[in-house]
């Protein structure tokens, strides 16, 4: 499956790309342990909490 985000046409959120993604079946713990993983590559930053549904 190819997804196509052209963010000339329209903007979209952080949120709604990782809610779509679960709804077209991506693995939601896949990918909230990618987001953990981000966090050392965003200096002085921290997860606090990360929790998305439909």
């Amino acid at each position: 499956m190819v997804i196509v985000i052209d963010p000339q046409i329209a903007g979209i959120s952080g949120d709604m790309i990782l809610c779509s993604l679960v709804d077209l079946g991506a693995n939601k713990t896949k990918i909230i342990d990618g987001l953990k993983q981000s966090e050392k590559f965003l200096s002085n930053s921290t997860i606090k909490q990360i929790d998305f549904k439909k």
